[in-house]
């Protein structure tokens, strides 16, 4: 993760940038500095073993195990989310492009489900496998009600 932050104040929770398939963290860089100066903590995680560059793992790069599935990613993006909140955040952020918003939408599901606070979800073109909302009551939720205001 590259944390971003300013010396200017804010009152806004942190924002977690997930970024899409085939890319790394740099590719939200432009966004996340945008975000960042006016005083917003930004966290660009990077999601690693798409077999290519940078952020393809040892074992990606020798073809000894598939790509981490799904389930994996968001585990580990769940473990952002609760080390953001243990460090003194009331609630967070999150926001994905891509891929990474199919990952976000996921996400702000599993976080329903552990009880933390999600303030916001905001899905920059999602990419990834067609969700099934009537599987998914908090993606159900999201899509009735997505600021929150009933």
């Amino acid at each position: 993760s590259r944390p971003l932050t300013s010396k200017v104040a804010s009152d806004q929770p942190p924002l977690l940038l997930q970024h899409g398939m085939f890319v790394t963290g740099w590719s939200m860089a432009l966004l996340g500095w945008l975000l960042a100066r006016s005083g917003r903590r930004i966290i660009m995680p990077d999601l690693f073993d798409f077999d290519h560059g940078l952020s393809a793992s040892t074992a990606a790069k020798s073809k000894n195990r598939p790509v981490r599935r799904v389930t994996d990613r968001l585990e580990s993006l769940l473990c952002v989310v609760r080390d953001l909140l243990d460090s003194g955040a009331r609630e967070v952020d999150l926001a994905g492009h891509s891929y990474g918003g199919y990952l976000v939408t996921g996400l702000s599901a599993l976080c329903d489900h552990h009880r933390l606070p999600v303030r916001k979800v905001v899905l920059l073109g999602p990419g990834g496998p067609v969700i099934d909302v009537n599987a998914n009551p908090a993606v159900t939720r999201f899509l009735q009600d997505p600021m929150g205001e009933r």
